[in-house]
């Protein structure tokens, strides 16, 4: 049977005492190798074990070594080759580089210079393995679609939690009202954890009776009730090496606590009506709206689960808390519902966002995500305005009497009002053009662009009003 298991370097030559010589020096400096007699014995080697580089002699019986580094370019292109020869032939040395050798030894040759030159392309071969994969990272992450929007310091912060946590497989408490996209950072986590090639199974443990959850966890045996009539795999079972997600964990009973607990634990279950042990091998991303906390103190959840799934907990914020994220939202619906649905608005104008910004939105994301979509599909006109989020969704702007907020946040709400509404003014007034707005401001044109793109304006949506 072949072992797969990686050696630094493939040794060929017909010459066993030059072969004797190179391995034992390559062992000095913590280097490990296998030898080969001869082109066909290379090959043989090659199909058994996984090779960082190759040094082959050129001249040898049967198979010569140019010979055998164009059938292991084919076959094996990331392994470095390095050709070792007694001549110093000008085409040879041409026709081997062309070829895809990355180096040329002529013998006799001092092992210190063979050594370094070989330490060299193995450090040059192992850089160039982390920036392919560095690019990989990158393109999965570009061709990926971005889940969680937004720019706010508090999102940003959660993103920071997501990226940290994800590579240590321990468990997560996901808080947060709904709405927030609970689910959506349980699913960057998994995105991003080593376990991201398996499942990622969902449960929704408020929706569940105590029987349905137990059974959907755990799964039964043939016979185990009335009406099973063949063997259910649960979803710890079919999800083992990648990730169960429990949305609203603080809807499980006392019971499934029990069994959530042994297998957090042991990482082991027993399907219903069954007597075989099952191994789980699963990390568990939990979520709720509920303190968990408090639960534990009114005897409504098990402590000892409590302190078993709460290893990091994640706050994700309220769409109120993150209101300069809106902007970008409300453009992400917008495209995403453009391109699923036939629709005719183009989009939002400023003061409708601007009016988006002002709400509380109880439902957070999911109720804005539902309002977007509701507008486009309801409205035929180009631009979706104020009038029509009260026409068509009933949304009001909450009202704020003077004094009922603490000084600086009514304050900072009324400056911030009195910004968004000059700066809307002054790009109606100036059509749009940022050079003439940033001049009849009498500011400078860059503090007038992170003026616009912090409270989320286009200055393009008022050329096009004009």
């Amino acid at each position: 049977m072949a072992h797969r298991f990686p050696i630094n370097v493939l040794l060929v030559d017909d010459d066993r005492q030059v072969l004797s010589s190179i391995s034992s020096a390559l062992a000095t400096r913590g280097l490990t190798s296998e030898v080969a007699a001869s082109g066909e014995e290379a090959l043989e080697k090659l199909g058994e074990h996984v090779f960082e580089m190759m040094l082959a002699d050129v001249s040898m019986p049967g198979m010569s070594g140019i010979e055998l580094l164009e059938r292991a370019r084919r076959q094996w292109p990331g392994m470095a080759v390095v050709m070792l020869s007694a001549h110093q032939s000008v085409p040879t040395v041409v026709e081997a580089l062309k070829k895809g050798a990355i180096d040329y030894l002529v013998k006799p040759f001092r092992l210190e210079e063979l050594l370094v030159r070989t330490e060299n392309v193995l450090r040059h071969r192992r850089l160039e393995q982390e920036v392919e994969e560095l690019r990989a990272k990158m393109q999965e992450s570009e061709e990926r679609p971005k889940r969680l929007i937004g720019q706010s310091k508090s999102l940003l912060a959660v993103l920071e939690q997501i990226s940290m946590v994800a590579r240590n497989d321990v468990a997560v408490v996901i808080y947060g009202e709904s709405g927030t996209g609970k689910e959506l950072v349980a699913r960057e986590i998994h995105d991003q954890s080593p376990r991201r090639e398996k499942r990622f199974v969902v449960v929704n443990c408020g929706a569940l009776s105590e029987e349905l959850l137990r059974d959907e966890l755990f799964g039964h045996e043939a016979g185990a009730f009335t009406g099973a009539q063949a063997q259910k795999k649960g979803l710890f079972e079919v999800a083992d090496g990648g990730t169960v997600f429990l949305d609203e964990i603080g809807e499980v009973s006392h019971g499934v606590q029990v069994q959530l607990l042994r297998v957090l634990q042991s990482h082991e279950f027993t399907r219903l009506g069954g007597t075989s042990t099952i191994h789980a091998n699963v990390r568990v991303i939990s979520a709720t709206n509920r303190d968990l906390a408090e639960e534990v103190r009114n005897g409504r959840f098990r402590e000892d689960l409590y302190y078993r799934i709460n290893v990091v907990p994640i706050q994700v914020p309220p769409l109120r808390e993150r209101r300069d994220d809106i902007p970008l939202l409300v453009n992400h619906f917008t495209h995403k519902f453009k391109a699923r649905l036939d629709v005719q608005p183009e989009g939002f104008t400023p003061e409708a966002v601007e009016a988006l910004m002002r709400l509380d939105w109880v439902g957070n994301v999911r109720e804005l995500e539902n309002s977007i979509k509701r507008l486009l599909v309801m409205r035929n006109d180009r631009w979706i305005d104020p009038a029509a989020l009260q026409s068509i969704t009933g949304l009001t702007e909450p009202r704020e009497p003077v004094g009922s907020l603490p000084y600086r946040e009514q304050k900072r709400r009324v400056l911030e009002g009195f910004d968004r509404e000059y700066l809307r003014n002054l790009l109606t007034r100036c059509g749009g053009n940022v050079s003439r707005a940033a001049q009849a401001a009498e500011i400078d044109r860059k503090s007038l662009w992170r003026k616009l793109k912090q409270y989320g304006l286009n200055a393009g949506q008022y050329r096009s009003q004009l």
